[in-house]
């Protein structure tokens, strides 16, 4: 009798240690696979807070932890979304396209000093070429044959020379979903250039700045049927926005682009 009871406490042990592990592991796989989800999924990201909550278990809701897919979504987008209309992921910066229009709403960059320098990590744009995000579906996406004749040029939004780590990096930046038509002479081979260029050497003086960049739609005024600005059909009084495409898919041109930064910093005066 003796024996028996040793046995059965033995084998009650086991299946108790056995079933312990097998929940560890469950609740490790599923502990990996939402931290992958929360780095690829943006609402995933946006939620994951209340995600976390489902795992009080081990101790295992480590927050923020990075499993090495790849994509840096959660050190880029640290402040927030500024919408989540369409969110694309990419390795090193983060849109919201606007199907409609069939550019970027917004872009997200957070620049790093060694990846903007010129010896930053031996990326070139050379070995770059503009093509079409095929993850985007057909009726929405635009092409690089959107551009041709066009008079525009195919101006990124997420410069190239921002991502000079990986030349993966840098040849994301040529889909057409973060390229946007500009003004060549005067606008994108000039102030906007400058513009970007400025934007670098913020980063490499401070070491890390949030960059935030996407166009504007910017209404005018019509009062008594004189438009204020350029012609329009509106002679009411209200405020209105036009904007020309440049091809029979409706691929707009803009005039104007937000650009707006953030570094660790105060920036002198």
């Amino acid at each position: 009798m003796p024996f028996f009871g040793v046995g059965l406490t033995l084998l009650v042990l086991t299946g108790s240690s056995f079933f312990v592990l097998g929940a560890y592991y469950q609740h490790h796989d599923f502990w990996h696979k939402l931290q992958q989800l929360i780095q690829e999924d943006p609402y995933a990201f946006y939620i994951r807070e209340k995600l976390y909550d489902a795992l009080p278990l081990f101790n295992l809701n480590r927050r923020e932890q990075s499993v090495g897919n790849g994509s840096r979504m959660s050190e880029i987008m640290k402040y927030g979304f500024p919408g989540l209309d369409d969110i694309r992921v990419y390795s090193d910066f983060v849109l919201s396209y606007d199907r409609r229009n069939r550019v970027a709403h917004w872009v997200y960059e957070h620049l790093r000093a060694p990846c903007v320098q010129s010896n930053g990590g031996g990326a070139s744009r050379h070995e770059a070429n503009y093509q079409a995000d095929m993850s985007v579906p057909s009726n929405f996406r635009a092409d690089v044959t959107d551009y041709k004749n066009s008079g525009f040029d195919r101006g990124h939004l997420a410069a190239a020379g921002n991502h000079k780590c990986h030349q993966t990096h840098c040849n994301e930046t040529f889909y057409l979903t973060n390229i946007a038509p500009q003004v060549g002479k005067g606008f994108n081979r000039d102030a906007w250039n400058n513009l970007e260029i400025y934007v670098r050497e913020l980063t490499e003086r401070y070491g890390s700045v949030y960059v935030c960049t996407g166009p504007l739609y910017k209404p005018k005024c019509q009062v008594a049927g004189i438009t204020q600005g350029e012609n329009s059909r509106r002679t009411d009084g209200r405020w209105c926005v036009e904007y020309e495409v440049i091809d029979f898919t409706n691929l707009v041109k803009y005039v104007k682009f937000l650009h707006s930064k953030k570094s660790f910093y105060q920036l002198s005066k």
